[in-house]
């Protein structure tokens, strides 16, 4: 996002230049780091204001993108009046707009294209229905040759009317029909109550379900259950990826 002064416009000689100036350089770093993208440079006279026509803007017709990868705010305390909001109502436009959203957190602690290969674990915590992105991700970090000799291990979040055994043999099957090698670690069940946050709300989930598949335990798909019909299993037990 590139700041615009009171007395510039859009047209103004400076904002094309610096506008110009600044995609050139992030070129430049996506070569340094191997990076293939398409640098997008949004002038604005707001940050905020930026950021919301970056996310509304991006792309090309039906090709835009349908994640947003954000930094954590880690000065946020110094001034949280001025912090906070345009960080949540950024986080609340994705959703919004229906995008994922990816925070990165301390990303400096984070090895980076020259370092050694990694070892030992990449761990994901399947929540309810939005541990699909996550482990797709993670299964294509294990393909850059720092992350290869990293193990995939599933995490699953489920609500305490659910039976944790089915929900393990249920991912297991999952995970062999998408052909993603992973071990199941802990199947913790919680209170529903500690679920609720993480719920769609009754018409999204019922869209969701017309359109997605669900996973059964002999391998095929089945179409979704009537309303009403779900039972105190299926809303957790018939995983799917969406």
């Amino acid at each position: 996002v590139v700041p615009l002064f009171a007395d510039e416009g859009l047209a103004h000689p400076h904002v094309i230049a610096y506008s110009e100036s600044e995609r050139r350089y992030m070129q430049y770093l996506f070569k340094k780091v191997g990076l293939q993208g398409f640098p997008m440079v949004v002038p604005a006279r707001d940050p905020f204001e930026g950021r919301a026509f970056a996310i509304q803007c991006a792309g090309l017709g039906p090709l835009t993108p349908n994640i947003v990868v954000m930094g954590w705010p880690w000065w946020w305390r110094a001034d949280r009046e001025k912090v906070v909001p345009p960080f949540v109502e950024t986080i609340h436009q994705c959703t919004r707009l229906k995008k994922a959203v990816l925070i990165g957190y301390d990303l400096k602690t984070l090895p980076t294209f020259d370092s050694k290969p990694m070892s030992g674990f990449i761990d994901v915590w399947w929540i309810k229905h939005d541990g699909g992105l996550l482990l797709l991700i993670a299964n294509l970090l294990r393909k850059h040759p720092i992350w290869r000799r990293c193990k995939l291990r599933l995490h699953l979040i489920t609500d305490s009317t659910t039976d944790p055994a089915l929900i393990r043999a249920r991912m297991l099957r999952l995970l062999a029909l998408i052909n993603i090698e992973a071990v199941v670690g802990e199947v913790v069940s919680v209170d529903s109550d500690s679920m609720l946050p993480y719920m769609n709300p009754s018409d999204v989930r019922l869209e969701n379900q017309e359109f997605a598949p669900v996973f059964t335990t002999d391998g095929l798909t089945a179409p979704p259950p009537e309303p009403g019909h779900e039972g105190p299993e299926s809303d957790l037990a018939d995983i799917h990826l969406r």
